[in-house]
């Protein structure tokens, strides 16, 4: 990223750090303003409809209404002559057409605790924004001349009136303003972008480009190149000593080239030596310490059990009966025994780099179809069925790495799953990539368990006692796919499925 771009962007972050909270704090103030002068608006109303009550109430004498009346004649004349109302009411009714609605009802009870005003927003029937405001009246000496057979004492409760105030022309007028600074705002600040620019280019930008220009001068080896910079600032300063730098280095240049040279290919060497060196002993600690603290129990059972097997024939302990029994037992943890060795060392070729891959273009389907033939048996004792989709047909990987990748993923797809369940193997390609699901309908894996399957000798303590196996598979997949620059992903869910998508990229060089 250029300089240039990087002070704009820098300064941009820091005005719009500055500006943006400012104006969300000046149009709040300016929505609070407006609140406050329609609470204003409608307390003004609201006491100018007290007073005028009252002036009836001690005038009745001269004036022929009552202050109820009066006050309702009013809001007839507002709702024809100006655009706020008001209406006066009662949880004690005397006429029926001063009813309380919802929000005059709820005022009322507010009244009856103490409190002194109530207000709030609302949309009018007309779909337009109001503000509502109630607060209580209460019953004085002129009021008992209409209201003393109710009961009534100076100082009780006798209802309400609430204003209507619209406050849409308000919002109207927040709304436009906020618009016209926004937009004087941006104009200010796209004109400050214009002068930072060519500000920063003159002041800036320009000493350091001819700075530039004298690196790639040095760069191609022409020490001759001098620059110059008479801004009498830190450029002029730097321009002199990077001059006084050119005739060092033109000076030295020939002995100081070969020492450094010498010196950082000695450094350079020793340090990969050692590095190698350090990983490697590294790497064979560990592997060591696994295979000593795993091998030994993993080792144990079948061992134990072709042990076993001998004794019994050898011995003649069953008179001879069951010998067939004995020797399929000898031989498949045999095999056991053979599948663990051999995991080990391609692990150990795998781990430590040893193995070099001799890529070939392999048939994917005729591979997959050869593996599957491998656990024709298995297939047939649980009845399995086996849906094959392959789009891709070549790819071009180590063989032998393949087969053994897809070979474990397979195996464990029968082992794991549940007779008569079923295996789903897809092959497409897609971002420029193989991908390699198989699905299985058997035992799933635990959630909890997903990101340990990849560790050396790990299994399931649910399925120990169930499922012979090393704990290598997946150990040895995911090694093979280090090697081939490869990833996987397993999804599964206990008791329904589980699905590992292989990801390898499709030019494997």
């Amino acid at each position: 990223m250029k300089l240039t771009l990087k002070i704009i962007i820098i300064l941009n972050i820091t005005t719009l750090i500055i500006l943006i909270p400012f104006f969300m704090i000046l149009w709040h103030n300016q929505k609070i303003l407006i609140m406050r002068q329609a609470h204003i608006q409608a307390k003004t109303l609201f006491d100018m409809i007290v007073i005028t009550r009252q002036w009836v109430a001690e005038n009745r004498d001269e004036i022929k209404p009552v202050p109820a009346v009066a006050t309702k004649q009013l809001s007839k004349y507002a709702s024809k002559f100006a655009d706020f109302r008001f209406h006066i009411t009662s949880d004690n009714l005397v006429n029926p057409a001063n009813k309380p609605d919802a929000f005059e009802k709820y005022a009322l009870e507010k009244f009856k605790n103490g409190v002194k005003e109530v207000y709030r927003i609302e949309k009018s029937p007309n779909n337009q924004l109001v503000y509502r405001y109630m607060a209580p009246l209460y019953i004085n000496k002129s009021c008992l001349k209409c209201h003393h057979y109710q009961g009534y004492k100076v100082g009780d409760l006798r209802g309400g009136i609430s204003v209507y105030v619209p406050i849409d022309n308000m919002i109207t007028t927040l709304r436009q303003n906020q618009k016209s600074t926004l937009f004087l705002v941006i104009t200010a600040y796209f004109l400050l972008n214009f002068v930072l620019i060519i500000l920063l280019r003159k002041t800036v930008l320009k000493p350091i480009k001819i700075l530039e220009i004298g690196t790639k001068a040095i760069e191609n080896k022409d020490f001759s190149h001098k620059i110059m910079i008479d801004t009498k600032d830190e450029f002029s300063q730097l321009a002199k000593a990077f001059n006084i730098m050119i005739e060092k280095i033109s000076e030295h240049e020939d002995d100081l080239k070969t020492k450094i040279k010498h010196a950082v290919s000695q450094y350079a060497v020793a340090l990969e030596q050692l590095k190698e060196s350090n990983e490697n002993l590294k790497r064979l600690a560990n592997f060591k310490s696994d295979i000593i603290d795993s091998l030994a129990h993993e080792v144990r059972t079948p061992l134990t059990k072709i042990i076993s097997c001998i004794e019994i024939i050898t011995t003649n302990k069953d008179n001879g009966k069951n010998i067939d029994k004995y020797l399929e037992i000898i031989i498949r943890n045999s095999k056991i025994l053979k599948d663990l060795f051999d995991k080990i060392l391609l692990l150990n070729k795998l781990e430590y780099s040893k193995y070099e891959l001799n890529n070939q273009e392999i048939d994917i389907e005729s591979l997959i179809k050869y593996v599957l033939s491998k656990f024709k048996l298995e297939i047939e004792t649980k009845n399995l069925k086996v849906h094959l989709n392959i789009k891709e047909k070549k790819y071009l990987c180590d063989p032998t790495l393949l087969e053994i990748l897809i070979s474990n993923l397979i195996s464990n797809a029968i082992k794991y799953n549940k007779d008569n369940g079923e295996i789903f193997i897809d092959i497409f390609t897609n971002d420029n990539k193989l991908i390699i699901k198989i699905k299985d309908t058997g035992i799933g894996i635990d959630n909890t368990e997903i990101s340990e399957v990849f560790k050396r000798f790990y299994r399931s303590k649910s399925i120990r006692k169930l499922y012979s196996g090393t704990g290598l598979g997946l150990s040895l997949v995911k090694r093979i796919l280090d090697n081939l620059k490869g990833g996987i992903q397993i999804q599964s869910e206990k008791d329904k499925f589980t699905e590992v998508t292989v990801y390898l990229p499709k030019k494997n060089k």
